[in-house]
């Protein structure tokens, strides 16, 4: 069975080290973490990185390609180049955004109620996923219903 091994022969991805890096970080923040209070990277530099990595993402996506993605859960294609498939997976995990399926879930119960942003309850079914990606499935979801 295939899986993600992480040892000193495969070193994880950039990404995830970064998140953990960030987990940890935070960890420290809220005290959660029960070593020394010191990190083991400086808090400002991640947090540098972190705004650095969203100016990226928000700047080089494609947003009708996540629009594509959350309205029917197609990737984009090879046509669209292997740049525009690379930058909606970074998205998409780095702002933890639920599957397709889950946000339609989600819209079919949310439409029910007359709200001018479903942001707020679209938090609240998901938690873990960033505000900034709240927002734009919200866009795209108000676009489709108008």
């Amino acid at each position: 069975m295939g899986g993600l091994f992480i040892g000193l022969d495969n070193p994880p991805p950039h990404e995830l080290t970064f998140e953990i890096a960030l987990a940890y970080n935070n960890g420290l923040l809220s005290k959660r973490s029960t070593s020394s209070k010191e990190g083991i990277v400086q808090s400002t530099f991640l947090g540098s990185v972190k705004k650095w990595v969203e100016k990226i993402l928000s700047s080089s996506l494609e947003f009708q390609e996540f629009s594509t993605y959350i309205k029917s859960g197609r990737w984009p294609t090879e046509d669209c180049g292997r740049r525009a498939s690379t930058l909606l997976s970074w998205y998409v995990q780095w702002y933890n955004v639920p599957s397709p399926f889950e946000v339609k879930r989600a819209f079919d119960k949310i439409n029910a109620v007359i709200t001018p942003s479903s942001v707020p309850l679209l938090h609240l079914v998901f938690p873990r996923t960033d505000v900034t990606a709240l927002c734009e499935i919200n866009r795209v979801a108000f676009c489709s219903r108008g």
